[in-house]
């Protein structure tokens, strides 16, 4: 037998460890007298097989052990391939780049541009050709996005219709899903969601009551109170829903009043389907952010009936067989981070796409044998960089190597909040 080569060994407290497998995402907790013990036996499990047979094969069901004739690169092969979806088709739609409000840090170039009845004619030809063209699709999901896209609420009705209708006729799996603001949505809109299958909300708020007023500018009335008792109807009126409460966090942001203030609005009947994602302003520093506010946002879903998920690392979803970003001009493209004009593609009349010139992403992978990715014991936490940053490195004629300043810390991160969300 073996170790795998992606355990950790975390120290989790003053009592405890934890031993965690980066690739089945398994993990046990152990008192800090025992620890080196568990590890030894880990590291030399041929020597220990005799004495500790139960508990070796028990790490072997689990991936902290392999037999000697296993290839665990093929094993994470395997793992990016599932990632890919190849039986799902994913668009992330944008049917405006405008939005209603101008928060601080958003890289948006927002502009006044909607999705006209020309494109919309287009997008669901386009929509048609996918199911009928690749039989091995089972689901579609339609995720909308913006700018802010509940300012084309009517362009969001009618391409969910159709596109819910297609899917009947076709037995194909429909789920679609918004990422909204929420300071435009109300009882009646969140129940015509209902009805179209869009049970999925990404909503931010931007710390505490006051401080969120003070980014969602120039919005008039308290929008924290607003958005917040969105939320709060689409718990009481949605009960299938899941929404991702994503909490924007910075050095300065105070976990307890966030909470407080939720509270204050959300009854605890209502928690269950609402799920707390804390996530660092990206042009705040790491190293800015005290250690003590990481341990309280790990905290405040499971002690208040909130789920948690605290991943800032994975596959991008970017990634998928059948992923497409559509602009609100009819630009076709992967990235939803890139501006619609450097979009590769631009939807046709018929409903197909016109390719400028090819994503080299998808052709060179995280995997690629000249990859720094291949040999790295994070790889199956990590993922590598992001299509983004590869399909740069592509252009520039560099080979595929990490871009996280310090990989140790960031995914002793993901191993924390991974646990917090399940404990």
């Amino acid at each position: 037998m073996k170790e795998s080569k992606y355990n950790y060994y975390i120290t989790l407290d003053s009592n405890q460890d934890v031993i965690f497998n980066g690739r089945t995402k398994r993990f046990f907790r152990v008192s800090k007298k025992n620890s080196s013990r568990f590890k030894e036996i880990l590291k030399d499990p041929d020597s220990y097989f005799e004495r500790y047979k139960p508990f070796l094969l028990r790490m072997q069901d689990e991936g902290f052990v392999l037999s000697d004739d296993v290839d665990e690169y093929a094993l994470i092969q395997d793992l990016y391939k599932q990632a890919l979806q190849p039986n799902s088709c994913k668009l992330l739609i944008l049917p405006t780049y405008q939005c209603n409000v101008r928060c601080w840090y958003c890289t948006q170039n927002h502009r006044d541009m909607r999705m006209d009845a020309n494109i919309m004619s287009r997008l669901k030809k386009h929509i048609e050709k996918i199911l009928k063209q690749h039989k091995e699709i089972n689901n579609l999901h339609i995720s909308w996005f913006g700018g802010e896209p509940m300012l084309e609420y009517d362009t969001i009705i009618e391409v969910t219709e159709f596109a819910k209708e297609l899917c009947k006729r076709c037995r194909v799996t429909f789920s679609a899903g918004i990422t909204t603001n929420g300071l435009l949505l109300d009882k009646e809109k969140i129940q015509k969601f209902r009805d179209l299958s869009i049970y999925h909300y990404q909503i931010t708020i931007d710390g505490p009551r006051m401080q969120h007023n003070k980014v969602k500018q120039p919005f008039a009335g308290s929008a924290f109170d607003t958005t917040v008792n969105n939320i709060k109807w689409i718990a009481e009126l949605v009960p299938e829903a899941s929404i991702n409460l994503r909490i924007n966090y910075t050095a300065k942001t105070d976990p307890d009043r966030i909470i407080e203030d939720v509270n204050s609005i959300i009854p605890s009947r209502l928690r269950k389907c609402i799920t707390i994602s804390p996530r660092k302003v990206w042009q705040v520093d790491n190293a800015q952010i005290p250690q003590e506010t990481l341990s309280k946002l790990r905290g405040i879903g499971k002690s208040f009936s909130y789920n948690y998920d605290g991943f800032t690392m994975g596959q991008c979803y970017v990634e998928g067989v059948y992923f497409e970003t559509i602009y609100s001009d009819g630009h076709v493209g992967k990235c939803d981070n890139d501006d619609m004009n450097d979009a590769k593609g631009m939807l046709t009349e018929d409903g197909d796409v016109k390719w400028d010139s090819e994503y080299l992403f998808t052709r060179k992978t995280v995997l690629d044998p000249k990859a720094q990715c291949v040999t790295c014991q994070h790889l199956p936490i990590c993922w590598g960089p992001c299509p983004r940053r590869r399909e740069a490195m592509i252009e520039s004629g560099k080979e595929i190597t990490c871009t996280v300043p310090n990989i140790e810390n960031e995914a002793k991160e993901f191993i924390l909040n991974y646990i917090a969300s399940l404990t």
